[in-house]
């Protein structure tokens, strides 16, 4: 799989979006708290994957 700059951005702005429902969802329902924070877990560690592999392509952060 190629490594773009769009794809990086992309993996962020999914991060922020989930991190937003976390925090909206977690005020009414507490019961999913854990399964929120695997989620986010998910998100957070494709990220990183995603940056690590940009920056050995192109020694670039963004």
């Amino acid at each position: 799989m190629t490594v773009t700059k769009a794809r990086v951005i992309y993996g962020d702005v999914i991060l922020v979006i989930a991190l937003l429902a976390f925090y909206f969802l977690t005020k009414q329902f507490t019961e999913n708290v854990l399964a929120m924070s695997l989620i986010i877990l998910l998100l957070v560690g494709r990220s990183i994957f995603w940056h690590i592999n940009w920056y050995k392509a192109t020694g670039k952060i963004y």
